[in-house]
Order: structure tokens, then C-alpha cells, then sequence
């Protein structure tokens, strides 16, 4: 029997990825960075919906009156939704985060008057909100109104003598019907000119006209961003033949995350630079990280800091006048083998740079972790240990220097976040372990290249 190759459903090189190898226990983390293609994904909601979109770039959100969709978009920050018109053509993006209400723009037409700043076409102005339609059709206009792509929310009222009158776009569709309230459009067409019509000879008295830029989604809707966990608030991508304000549309939301495929079917393969492998099936999603109790209860220690004070379990202040100085946690830390601590604390920096951290077997001794460069704030350092040891975590400055640590924690991560997921070591397996570990991996490397393949 010949078998059939393997699906790949993912490839490629990550930055950040954390291992935990602890047979019992295996898991991997921090997979935000890889993104399935769309044949790899999976379909978390799919419908028909009226949606209301603002697509001008900076301020990308929909809007919806359906509940199935609200609910949709609520459940799904972080996917990947496309919109698609009755032609087929589409607006694709990433949801961001849900609305926290409708907020409304100056009204672009407030005050209006025909008589300052309105042109005519076959219409004469009578007075400031009063024209005659000479012809059918006949029309008043206002320049330099719209900004393409935006979503405005508008009420008309108008008394015609003869016909009916509407509001268009220039070049567009039309935007409000007489006696429309509160009703939206989407600024599709490139022209930025308002005009206001009717389709016989006749009187137009405009009684009510109100043009208002929608800037946020409500409650329903949410924002929509160009790329994945990004912060510009476009689509990623817009056909330039997509129909805007269509009666509704078809959607579509795709989990493009590798956690997507955690369902103990999948089989990952992790290298390191010099090629050595781990391999093990994807579990199941994390659903929040998990830590063990603090594993520093005793004072911090000083190595060779010409200042070393304010000591406690979670807490220093050093000065380094030279440049080797080092100190850091009592030499009481359990490490695992191939398994994952996280160092977390906040670095007040006077001068000179933050320290380096490291995991040894005690302060000045063998690394046999990670060495990892902190910053001024907050810090969260993450680490897979090489060997089961006793040691410290070693703050070092090779210039001089001068810091405050404060609220130091070492824990063991026992569980991945929702961006990680279980290691099993068979198909459907319920063993957290990974099937081949390489003795010789490299572990806590700046990238790794990674497969994720449907098992046969």
C-alpha cells in the first residue's frame, strides 16, 4: 500500500516560541506568530447578515443589527473575517476587539443653506432650504463633503410639490430616501459631493438634513485591523469593485491560529538551528496559563555588586561601579529538566542599562537556561531548563550601573496560555509527552522552524 504524504497545514519559522518538555506535562507556547492559510483554517461562523462598514483606512470597523453576527464577532477577536458582496468580491481583515459604542462625528452638514455653498443643475435655489427642480431630475450640490469610505448615519425629511426626493452621493448610491431617520451609508464612490434631487418639476422644501461620520462601532460591531494582533485599523485587503451598502452580505470567520488544530490530529515538528527535532501531536488549546507556587521564599544574595541592599525574597537595589557585577535569588530554585520557568519582576533603572538574567546552577556559575536582556518596567522572562538542578537566577551587568528589583517571582508554567497548547506523544493520545525529543536540542533559541501536518 503506498501512503499518501501528509497534509501540511503550517510551515515556517517562528520567533519566541517556548517548550516545555516535562514528560507528563509537554506544551508548547507564544504560537501567535505562525498564521494558517486560509485551506488550513478553521470555520468558527459563517451566515448572511446586513453589515454596516466603514472601510476608510485609520478607522476600519463593521456594524450589525443581527444578533447570530454580533455574537459571532464577540467570540472572535483575533480571527480573520471576510466579507463577501453577491459578485463574489470581498473585504478581508482582522477582527480586533469588540465595539464599546456608537460614537457619531460632527454633522457635515450642519446649518445647511442652499444659499451659501450650494451649486444647482437644473434646479434654482429659492432660499436657504428651498429649491426648484426645473427638470426632472433637476438637483442641488454640495462640494467636498464625503471622505471616502466612511460610514455616515443621516435622517432626511423633505415636502416635494410634485415628486419624490432623495439623497445621493455623487457617482454613488443613494443615501437617504425622503423620510428616512437614522440610516446609514457607506461613502464608497471616489466623488465627495452631496446632492439632493428630485425626480419630477416641482418644489423641494428640505425640513430635516443630518449627515453624521460614524467613528465607532456599537456593542455589535467591532474593529477590524490589517494584519494579525495589529494595531492599524484597515482591511488587510478591499476589491476595488466590492458593492458597498448591499441590503446584506455573506461572512465568513476563520481561527487562522496554529491552537486551531489542537485536536490531537495534528502533528508537530519543531527544529532548532542545527536541525535536531522535536516531534509530538498538537492536544488541545491552552485556556490560560497555569503557575506553580513562588520557588524564591529566601533573601536575594549578592555575588559581586559594590552595592547591594534592600534585600528581601522579591527584591534589591545594586550598584555596579565596574563591570561584573551579579547577584540575584538564593540558591534554593528546584529546576526541571526541559522544563519552563517564568521570571517575572519590575526594574526601576537609575542608570547605566537593566541587567541580563539567567537560570545557573548558582550565582557566577554554569548557565542552563536562557540569558535574556530586562528592561526598565515590567518584565516576564520565560525559560526551559537544560538540566534538573538547584540553582539561582543570576542578575548580571557588565557596565555600570544602578537598579531597583521589586516583585520578583519565580514560577514553574505547568499549563500553556491560550496561545499554546498541549504536546501528546500519539494521535488522539491523552499523555502529554513529546514523541521524539532529540538529546541534544537546543531549547530557549531565538527562532525555531516548525511543521504542523494532519497525522495520517
Amino acid at each position: 500500500m503506498i501512503l499518501l504524504p501528509q497534509k501540511v497545514a503550517y510551515r515556517g519559522t517562528l520567533t519566541g516560541l517556548r517548550i516545555s518538555a516535562v514528560n507528563g506535562t509537554a506544551f508548547i507556547d507564544n504560537l501567535s506568530g505562525a498564521t494558517l492559510d486560509l485551506g488550513s483554517s478553521v470555520v468558527n461562523a459563517a451566515g448572511t447578515a446586513a453589515i454596516r462598514i466603514s472601510s476608510v483606512d485609520g478607522t476600519a470597523f463593521v456594524d450589525t443589527a443581527d444578533a447570530t453576527l454580533a455574537a459571532a464577532l464577540a467570540a472572535n477577536a483575533g480571527k480573520y473575517l471576510i466579507i463577501t458582496d453577491a459578485s463574489g468580491r470581498y473585504l478581508k481583515g482582522w477582527i480586533k476587539a469588540a465595539g464599546t459604542g456608537e460614537t457619531l462625528g460632527a454633522d457635515v452638514l450642519a446649518g445647511f443653506d442652499f444659499t451659501s455653498g450650494w451649486g444647482t443643475t437644473d434646479a434654482a435655489i429659492v432660499d436657504a432650504n428651498t429649491f426648484n427642480a426645473t427638470s426632472e431630475y433637476g438637483f442641488v450640490y454640495k462640494l467636498n463633503v464625503f471622505t471616502q469610505g466612511s460610514l455616515y448615519k443621516g435622517s432626511f425629511d423633505a415636502v416635494n410639490s410634485a415628486g419624490v426626493s432623495e439623497v445621493r452621493q455623487s457617482g454613488g448610491a443613494r443615501l437617504l430616501a425622503d423620510g428616512e431617520t437614522g440610516s446609514y451609508y457607506n461613502a464608497a464612490a471616489v466623488s465627495r459631493t452631496i446632492l439632493i434631487r428630485s425626480n419630477a418639476i416641482s418644489t423641494v422644501d428640505v425640513a430635516t438634513l443630518t449627515l453624521e461620520p460614524v467613528l465607532t462601532p456599537s456593542t455589535d460591531g467591532c474593529t477590524i485591523v490589517s494584519t494579525k494582533g495589529g494595531t492599524t485599523y484597515n482591511f488587510e485587503s478591499k476589491d476595488a469593485s466590492f458593492t458597498y451598502n448591499a441590503t446584506s452580505y455573506t461572512y465568513t470567520i476563520y481561527d487562522r491560529d496554529v491552537t486551531a488544530l489542537a485536536d490531537g490530529s495534528h502533528l508537530v515538528e519543531i527544529y532548532d538551528a542545527s536541525g535536531r527535532m522535536l516531534r509530538g501531536y498538537l492536544g488541545a488549546a491552552g485556556d490560560g496559563e497555569d503557575l506553580g507556587e513562588a520557588l524564591n521564599v529566601s533573601n536575594c544574595a549578592n555575588l559581586t555588586y559594590d552595592t547591594f541592599d534592600g534585600v528581601s525574597p522579591t527584591a534589591f537595589h545594586a550598584i555596579e561601579i565596574g563591570s561584573a557585577g551579579a547577584g540575584g535569588t538564593a540558591d534554593e530554585i528546584a529546576f526541571v529538566a526541559n522544563g519552563m520557568v517564568k521570571v517575572s519582576f519590575t526594574a526601576t533603572l537609575t542608570s547605566g542599562q537593566a541587567p541580563h538574567i539567567t537560570q545557573r546552577r548558582s550565582l557566577g556559575s554554569t548557565s542552563i537556561g536562557s540569558q535574556v536582556q530586562a528592561v526598565a518596567g515590567a518584565n516576564a522572562i520565560y525559560a526551559t531548563l537544560t538540566e534538573a538542578n538547584t540553582g539561582v537566577i543570576q542578575f548580571a551587568n557588565n557596565a555600570a550601573a544602578e537598579f531597583t528589583i521589586a516583585d520578583l517571582a519565580v514560577k514553574q508554567v505547568t499549563a500553556p496560555s491560550a496561545d499554546g497548547c498541549t504536546i501528546v506523544s500519539a494521535k488522539g493520545g491523552a499523555t502529554q509527552n513529546f514523541s521524539v525529543k532529540d538529546a541534544s536540542f537546543t531549547y530557549n533559541a531565538a527562532t525555531n522552524y516548525v511543521i504542523v501536518r494532519k497525522a495520517r
